[in-house]
C-alpha cells in the first residue's frame, strides 16, 4: 500500500468513526463554500485545491473572493460560507464571547520571529529616524480589523512613544505606500506584498515579528454547520488544508508559485520575490497570544469582555487529523518557514 492510499484508509476509518460514510466516487461530492482573499495568507488553502487535495477527501470546495472581516463574518454566522480564512480580527472575538457558534481551528499565518525576511513590516515617512522616531509619531495608519492596532501600541510600548498621541488614519493598504512617501502619514504597517514598495517610499523601521514574536496573525474558522451536524466535512477540509500547508511549506517550488499568482493575481517574478507568511506545519495556533491580544483590546476599550479559550479555539480537528498527516510528513511543533530554502 502506498503512503497515499494508506493516508486516504486512515481519513476514510477515521470519517466513518465519525458517523460519516467515505466517499468512493459515485455519489456526489458534498460542497463547501470557503471565504478567501486575493493575497498571500490563503496559499495553502489555493494550494490544497490546485493539488486536488479537496477532492481526495471527498469534498467539492468553492473559494470565495471576501476581502472585508464584516463581509466574512456575516457569511459564516448566517451559513453563507462554511469556512473563513483572515487575520484575528476584533469583530470575530467579539462574536465568539457572545456566543456564535464559530470557533478558530487551524493556523493560518504566525509572526515567526528570526526569519530571512519580513512579511509584516512598519515604515516610517522619510526624514524620521528610526532610533528616535517613536516620540514623534502623531498620525499613523495600520489594519484596524486585525492585529495591526495592537502590534503598533505594543512597538510604540517598547520605543518610548505614546498612544495617546497617535491619531489613526484610515487608508486602503494600497494606500499606504504613497501616504508615507508623501509624508502624509508618519507610520504605516504593511504586509507582503505592499511592503516593498512602502520601503521604496520611506524607511524600514521594525519587523511585526520583533515587536510580538510568536504573535497569531491569521485563522481558519470553522462555522457551526462543520462545528455541529456535518463535522466530519470538518475533519476532510482540514485533511486537506494541512496538506496543503504541507506542500506550501516547501517552499517557492514552481508549482507552488504557480498556484499563488493565480490566486492573488500578481506575477510569477513578484510572488517569487515576496517574503510568504509563516504557516505552522501541525496547525495549531499560538493561543497565548490571542489570549494578550483580546486582553489588551479589553483594556484599550476596543472589547467589553474577555472570551474564554473554548469560546475562541476547537483544537479537535486537528488533533484528530494529526495520524492521517503523519503519513505524509511528520508534523512539527513550531511555525514553518516557507521562505527557509
Amino acid at each position: 500500500m502506498t503512503t497515499r492510499q494508506f493516508a486516504q484508509f486512515l481519513l476514510a476509518t477515521t470519517l466513518v468513526a465519525c458517523g460519516s460514510p467515505p466517499n468512493d466516487g459515485t455519489a456526489t461530492r458534498p460542497r463547501l463554500r470557503v471565504a478567501v482573499q486575493a493575497s498571500l495568507g490563503p496559499a495553502p488553502i489555493h494550494i490544497a485545491a490546485a493539488e486536488g487535495y479537496f477532492e481526495d477527501a471527498g469534498l467539492e470546495v468553492e473559494l470565495i473572493e471576501m476581502r472585508a472581516i464584516e463581509g466574512r463574518l456575516t457569511a459564516v454566522l448566517t451559513g453563507q460560507v462554511d469556512v473563513t480564512s483572515g487575520l484575528v480580527a476584533l469583530a470575530d472575538l467579539a462574536a465568539m464571547q457572545a456566543g456564535a457558534p464559530i470557533r478558530m481551528v487551524a493556523d493560518r499565518g504566525t509572526l515567526l520571529a528570526g526569519r530571512s525576511c519580513p512579511y509584516l513590516g512598519f515604515v516610517l515617512r522619510p526624514g524620521l529616524d528610526t532610533a528616535t522616531a517613536a516620540p514623534l509619531i502623531r498620525r499613523a495608519s495600520v489594519a484596524r480589523e486585525g492585529p495591526g492596532l495592537y502590534l503598533l501600541d505594543r512597538l510604540l510600548e517598547s520605543r518610548g512613544g505614546v498612544w495617546d498621541s497617535v491619531d489613526m488614519i484610515p487608508l486602503l493598504s494600497s494606500a499606504r505606500p504613497e501616504a508615507i512617501g508623501k509624508g502624509m502619514v508618519d507610520l504605516i504597517e504593511l504586509p507582503e506584498p505592499q511592503l516593498p514598495e512602502a520601503v521604496r517610499q520611506g524607511t524600514f523601521w521594525l519587523d511585526g515579528a520583533d515587536v510580538v514574536p510568536g504573535m497569531q496573525w491569521g485563522t481558519i474558522i470553522f462555522g457551526e454547520r462543520l462545528l455541529g451536524p456535518d463535522r466530519d466535512l470538518g475533519l476532510r477540509f482540514m485533511t486537506a488544508y494541512r496538506r496543503g500547508i504541507l506542500r506550501y511549506n516547501e517552499g517557492k517550488t514552481p508549482s507552488n508559485v504557480a498556484t499563488v499568482s493565480s490566486s492573488t493575481g500578481l506575477d510569477s517574478l513578484g510572488v517569487a520575490n515576496a517574503c510568504w507568511p509563516a504557516v505552522r506545519e501541525d496547525a495549531r495556533l499560538g493561543l497565548e497570544s490571542i489570549m494578550e491580544y483580546q486582553a489588551w483590546a479589553v483594556r484599550r476599550g476596543f472589547l467589553k469582555e474577555l472570551a474564554t479559550a473554548d469560546q475562541l479555539w476547537d483544537s479537535t480537528f486537528v488533533v484528530a487529523t494529526d495520524s492521517i498527516i503523519a503519513t505524509y510528513r511528520p508534523s512539527s511543533t513550531t511555525a514553518a518557514d516557507p521562505d527557509t530554502p
